[in-house]
């Protein structure tokens, strides 16, 4: 007989109401910084000598903006990977669930936590190829501008 950990009541809405902030906090910050695109705009091109630095400052801000969420998330993915591996078991012992799941012990659970680990891998090289990207375009913007 196949163990099952039974669905949390409330979790499917815990987890729409986290949605739902972070959807708002983006907005809000997206809504607070467009007024000042123009005042960045002209801070970049107002000294013609200095547009190259801070350019790559601007971009930087704009990387690091983007990227460190996508860091967090991948630090709570190799996090979750690593109880799964170390309990040999998934979901892993305390985790809240949504629905009805079968858990699964020894290999097949070690397997997807390596799977987790895997992803959160795959999210700090996306992180860090956004910045690489970011950082060719400033290099290109920089040698058109100069």
């Amino acid at each position: 007989m196949h163990e099952i950990q039974k669905a949390v009541p409330g979790a499917r809405r815990w987890a729409g109401l986290l949605v739902f902030c972070g959807i708002l906090v983006a907005l809000i910050v997206i809504w607070l910084v467009k007024p000042f695109g123009s005042a960045l705009e002209a801070w970049v091109t107002r000294d013609p000598e200095e547009i190259g630095s801070r350019l790559r400052l601007a971009f930087a801000a704009v990387a690091l903006a983007v990227a460190a969420p996508v860091l967090g998330l991948a630090g709570y993915f190799w996090r979750v990977g690593a109880r799964i591996i170390g309990a040999e078991q998934f979901p892993a012992p305390g985790t809240l669930v949504m629905r009805d799941t079968l858990v699964l012990r020894g290999a097949p659970a070690r397997r997807r936590g390596r799977l987790m680990q895997l992803v959160a891998v795959f999210l700090v090289a996306a992180a860090f190829g956004l910045t690489v990207v970011l950082w060719q375009l400033v290099s290109l913007l920089d040698s058109r501008v100069s």
